[in-house]
């Protein structure tokens, strides 16, 4: 046992440094250790603030995403596979939301959640899986916030004295425009204005890439690049 311990440690190193455009560079470490050693997909289950939601394809994929009721099945969040080629989706627990309805699309097809019995039918007979949500936390640091005047707001915490930069499609990827400003200590904000539009961006910390995990909404640019993304308004 302790074996794979360090197996599965000295794993999620290699992926962190081997890997810095990928979900995993914004993990911490013992959810890292939680994705990385999933072998087969479960109910939806909690780890600290956030839902683990998985799917082991019976035949080769190429792509699994969730849709929610509560998003309007407007936004597909897009899985990611580990080396046991189970994918994955880590959702933060949504605020105010008790009963999370969704569905899944594999490759174009949408579908209930196979690895969770439960389970709704509308009246058309399509079915909706079900996940009740029992735990309630603290209110959640949400990216970006978005006001009506245009202006959007964006945040990051982490240690003191980093330098990070917010580069995507608002200013052509240039990571030297938008620079975080640090106060108080370890807590770095910036605000922009934008167009009304679609946005796709990541953050540049110490000159690593590094997904908004602040913000839910993931995609892929025409290019395979994972990122994320916002709607304005």
């Amino acid at each position: 046992m302790k074996n794979n311990t360090f197996r599965s440690f000295f794993l999620v190193l290699f992926i962190l440094i081997s890997s810095p455009y990928s979900l995993f560079g914004a993990l911490d470490m013992y959810l890292h250790l939680k994705v990385v050693n999933i072998d087969k997909a479960t109910v939806p289950e909690f780890y600290g603030d956030y839902i683990i939601f998985t799917f082991n394809p019976q035949n080769p994929v190429r792509f699994v995403a969730v849709i929610f009721k509560h998003e309007g099945y407007g936004i597909q969040h897009v899985y990611q596979c580990n080396n046991n080629g189970i994918f994955f989706f880590i959702y933060p627990i949504p605020s105010g939301i008790r009963k999370i309805k969704y569905r899944l699309i594999v490759d174009g097809l949408m579908m209930k959640d196979p690895a969770n019995p439960l389970f709704e039918r509308d009246l058309l007979g399509i079915e909706y899986s079900i996940f009740n949500v029992t735990k309630i936390v603290q209110k959640k640091i949400v990216n970006p916030q978005i006001e009506n005047d245009g202006e959007v707001r964006f945040m990051y915490k982490s240690k003191p004295g980093r330098t990070i930069s917010l580069v995507g499609t608002f200013n052509d990827w240039d990571p030297f425009i938008y620079i975080f400003k640090e106060a108080p200590p370890g807590n770095y904000f910036l605000t922009l204005r934008v167009s009304p539009g679609r946005y796709f961006y990541y953050f540049i910390v110490d000159g690593e890439k590094i997904l908004d995990f602040y913000n839910p909404d993931v995609g892929v640019t025409s290019g395979g690049e994972t990122v994320s993304f916002f709607d304005y308004p």
